[in-house]
């Protein structure tokens, strides 16, 4: 009969040791890759709100040099479908914050990025100010893989 011994106290502690180093590996691995995945997305991101926002300033700068047809163009198939052009004018012509402003500012607070089906929506929600006072107003653009074009603007 073979007779069994205990192990000692030092042996014990190092088996302690090293499942404390392989939980500890594993749970740094674990944490660099969650703090990598959200570097990316936060670059994602950012790249996906300056290309939005840079359309959108490119449309609304139409518009103040008072280009509307050119904005019109400029705006999603969407956009169109929704609107003719003489009733975008009549938009324009009844909020002249749009032809009038001197300085906008995109509250980032309301800003919304989304992106379904491989279509990317952006909500940018804008502060015109002018001569008339400030008027709020949100402009909505889609990407669906060929830039990002309006695709609605709304003023309350």
């Amino acid at each position: 009969m073979r007779r069994i011994t205990p192990r000692t106290a030092a042996s014990n502690t190092k088996v302690l040791i090293i499942v404390l180093v392989c939980v500890g590996v594993v749970g740094l691995l674990g944490c660099l890759a969650c703090g990598g995945f959200g570097f990316w997305a936060f670059k994602t991101a950012t790249k996906e709100i300056e290309a939005s926002q840079t359309a959108a300033d490119a449309f609304f700068d139409k518009l103040k040099a008072n280009q509307v047809q050119q904005a019109y163009d400029s705006a999603s198939a969407d956009f169109k479908s929704q609107q003719t052009l003489a009733q975008f004018t009549a938009f324009v012509t009844a909020n002249p914050i749009l032809t009038q402003h001197t300085s906008r500012n995109m509250d980032m607070n309301g800003f919304n990025l989304s992106a379904v089906n491989n279509v990317k929506t952006a909500t940018l929600p804008y502060t015109l100010s002018g001569p008339t006072g400030n008027k709020n107003c949100t402009i909505i653009l889609t990407d669906s893989g060929t830039g990002w074009q309006v695709k609605s603007l709304t003023i309350p």
